[in-house]
């Protein structure tokens, strides 16, 4: 026997309900300081230790990242 049941709420209403923290003002926050950094540019610091936070989640070197750039743009259409 199979029971399906379907629950129709907004997130906010899971959200309470199982007693998560409401975390939207610091989500507008991060994403507001992410634009401002974005529109200033980043600092070559900055930017090498951000792509390595990215990087290190895909279980990908740099160096096989750097690879695979260079192979996709030298593949391109020269039109």
């Amino acid at each position: 026997m199979k029971i399906t049941i379907n629950v129709d709420c907004t997130p906010e209403e899971v959200r309470k309900t199982m007693g998560l923290p409401d975390v939207t003002e610091l989500n507008d926050q991060l994403i507001e300081a992410m634009k401002d950094r974005m529109a200033n540019g980043f600092s070559p610091e900055e930017m090498d230790k951000l792509m390595r936070t990215w990087i290190a989640g895909t279980g990908t070197s740099i160096g096989e990242m750097q690879k695979a750039f260079f192979s996709m743009m030298g593949s391109g259409s020269k039109d």
